[in-house]
């Protein structure tokens, strides 16, 4: 019964986030991939989270990546990312299917200044929730 709450609490934060309209996937990704080499380590994850307030064990990570990293190469590519963050609901993935990214030059010092702060606010509980 607490697989059945937690995943729909993680389908309910997924569309939260997705209303937000300044949010988009390419974006959020970049918070991880530094290198913009299109898939991150789950240390470049771990400390893209911890650069936006987000601290979970590293144990957490792990069962994360095990969960979305489809050809298990220890990495999540775009990809895996977009399929982590996208919700199951077809309305909602259409929305952010659609949306592209606002290309804004991250700063390095405050990743999750690329978004408004409510969507940065939503972004940070989204990825609790998931983790």
């Amino acid at each position: 019964m607490d697989t059945v709450r937690i995943e729909r609490d993680v389908e309910h934060a997924r569309h939260e986030i997705i209303v937000k309209a300044d949010f988009n996937i390419c974006d959020a990704f970049r918070i991880f991939d530094l290198r913009e080499c299109g898939f991150v380590s789950l240390q470049e994850f771990r400390d893209g989270l911890c650069d936006i307030g987000v601290i979970v064990p590293f144990e957490h990570l792990q069962l994360l990546f095990n969960r979305y990293d489809r050809d298990v190469d220890g990495l999540m590519s775009f990809s895996d990312f977009t399929d982590a963050m996208t919700p199951f609901e077809t309305y909602y993935a259409t929305i952010i299917r659609r949306r592209m990214s606002s290309h804004r030059k991250i700063n390095p010092f405050k990743k999750i200044d690329v978004f408004e702060h409510h969507t940065g606010v939503q972004l940070r509980n989204t990825l609790v929730q998931m983790i």
